[in-house]
């Protein structure tokens, strides 16, 4: 029984037929396939940026989207309330579109992350 008719590489040379029950020593290698294999590693940053305006959160939402976590410091919007809160709207809708989750770290600080990664809001104490 075939297990493959025909298989295309990327440079559009064929590969032979696999029988099932063959020996071990036949496979094929699906990291020359396109896609490249089953599993892709994909790299992730953390990554710290400064907000002083909503525009600037326009250009950062791309990150968002490519999977990266982002420590945001809006300390320069501390005094400025309407800009925090159309912020923190944009942010919620990006988080929402991600399936992520975003945290107030501290007065000054937003911490996002990508689809995955959720934040503990439980603080550890120590025994010390």
């Amino acid at each position: 029984m075939k297990f493959l008719k025909r298989v295309k590489k990327d440079e559009g040379e064929e590969v032979e037929p696999i029988e099932l029950g063959s020996t071990p020593e036949k496979y094929i290698d699906l990291g020359k396939f396109e896609g490249g294999g089953l599993m892709e590693e994909k790299i992730a940053s953390v990554k710290m940026a400064e907000v002083k305006s909503f525009q600037d959160i326009r250009g950062l939402t791309s990150m968002m989207y490519h999977g990266n976590i982002m420590l945001l410091d809006i300390t320069h919007l501390a005094n400025d309330e309407l800009e925090l809160k159309r912020i923190t709207s944009e942010l919620n809708r990006v988080i929402e579109d991600i399936n992520g989750d975003l945290c107030g770290v501290n007065r000054n600080l937003l911490l996002v992350t990508p689809r995955g990664i959720k934040i503990d809001r439980e603080r550890i104490k120590s025994n010390v």
